[in-house]
């Protein structure tokens, strides 16, 4: 008897365990999307909008938050792109170099809003895709 009631004991403190566990996971899990939401947003208020020219003629300053809309044409990976992924946007008449930060996967053909820090490229920190009409 006395080691039936030892397993019992044993079997609810593993699952006592287990279910702490994963809910130490959410937690964690959720204050890390609260971060990223949070980061994005302030990209977002910080961004600069520039013109093409601008652009062209290196009037962006390096390490500046920037602001682009276009449609992306192509990329280094499949039809669908990843983090990590690198893909051209075509804004005007101007094609721009990005490098996509984001979990959520975005197609070519998509109409886009970056933000992101600008080095001559553009590490998008955050991406808007506009719906479809």
């Amino acid at each position: 008897m006395k080691k039936k009631h030892t397993l019992v004991l044993l079997l609810l403190f593993v699952l006592l365990l287990g279910g702490t566990g994963c809910s130490q996971n959410d937690k964690t899990q959720a204050k890390e999307e609260q971060f990223t939401a949070t980061v994005e947003t302030e990209i977002k208020k910080k961004a600069n909008k520039y013109t093409e020219k601008e652009f062209q003629t290196a009037d962006v300053p390096l390490n500046d938050f920037v602001q682009l809309t276009g449609e992306i044409t192509r990329s280094d990976g499949d039809e669908t792109l990843k983090k990590g992924d690198r893909f051209i946007l075509k804004s005007g008449s101007s094609n721009y170099q990005i490098f996509n930060e984001q979990e959520y996967p975005f197609s070519i053909g998509d109409r886009v809003t970056v933000y992101g820090e600008y080095y001559g490229f553009i590490k998008a920190i955050a991406i808007e895709k506009e719906e479809s009409k």
